[in-house]
């Protein structure tokens, strides 16, 4: 029996990097997008080492470039890393998530495809 690699990559459409003018928020959390794709994105932003990971969350997101705003993106939590805290006494850290977009609009489809066309960086994401 062959068994997948651990690196095998399982997602169904390439992710692409933004500017950082593309900025990503939900009701208590504000950050920055890494990378993106139809199917999900990944974001990191600050919280307190124990604050609660959730396993999903509802985000948005705006280009402070174009105005380009999208929110009540329902989005299943994939992966959560936390960083080291930002200084040995802090409680503060980054936090990185994988999501997956889940029950998406057609409209949100729409918007994202927009997006994508728009604002993606013209290299893709290389896979870790």
């Amino acid at each position: 029996m062959v068994h997948p690699s651990p690196h095998t990559e399982r997602r169904r459409h390439p992710r692409y990097a933004v500017g950082d003018n593309v900025l990503v928020f939900s009701h208590d959390t504000f950050g920055q997008i890494m990378d993106i794709s139809k199917s999900g994105l990944a974001y990191r932003y600050l919280t307190a080492r124990d604050d609660t990971k959730l396993p999903d969350v509802e985000l948005g997101f705006l280009n402070t470039e174009n105005g380009f705003y999208i929110d009540k993106l329902y989005c299943k939590i994939i992966r959560s890393n936390d960083s080291t805290p930002l200084h040995p006494s802090s409680n503060t850290l980054i936090r990185t998530n994988g999501v997956e977009f889940t029950q998406l609009t057609d409209e949100q489809r729409s918007f994202l495809d927009s997006f994508l066309n728009q604002n993606i960086a013209s290299i893709q994401v290389s896979t870790p």
